[in-house]
């Protein structure tokens, strides 16, 4: 069976060149893993009437978990993957740069409405 990780990457990444280039840096470290990326379930009925149940139904489905942050920030549906993945003992890592280290603690993350005036504001940065 193939190890998987998790891709916990915002919303507004999702088919970008940022979710490009941080997949390319989790398979030159997991070059083992099968890549589950939340971004690709978009059209997944079970993932819109789900919404974070199914997300972490598909992290509890994976052997380690990959996240990112933008703008600094950890945004609320990725915190709360980071949070029940270590619930869990499943290892963590954090993107930052061109690396990926461990975390041991969940980060503090924004709440659902900060996320989405932090959305705004990174589109209209980078799109």
């Amino acid at each position: 069976m193939t190890a998987r990780i998790y891709h916990a990457h915002a919303k507004c990444t999702y088919g970008t060149p940022t979710e490009e280039r941080e997949q390319a840096i989790i398979r030159k470290t997991f070059p083992q893993h099968e890549i589950v990326d939340p971004g690709l379930e978009e059209d997944n009925e079970e993932k819109l009437f789900g919404g974070m149940d199914y997300c972490l139904k598909l992290v509890k489905s994976c052997d380690a978990l990959a996240f990112s942050r933008i703008n600094g920030e950890v945004t609320s549906g990725v915190g709360k993957e980071v949070e029940y993945a270590l619930s869990l003992g499943t290892p963590v890592y954090e993107l930052a740069g061109d690396s990926m280290s461990q975390v041991l603690a969940p980060p503090k993350y924004l709440s659902i409405e900060e996320t989405v005036t932090l959305y705004d504001e990174w589109e209209n940065e980078n799109l």
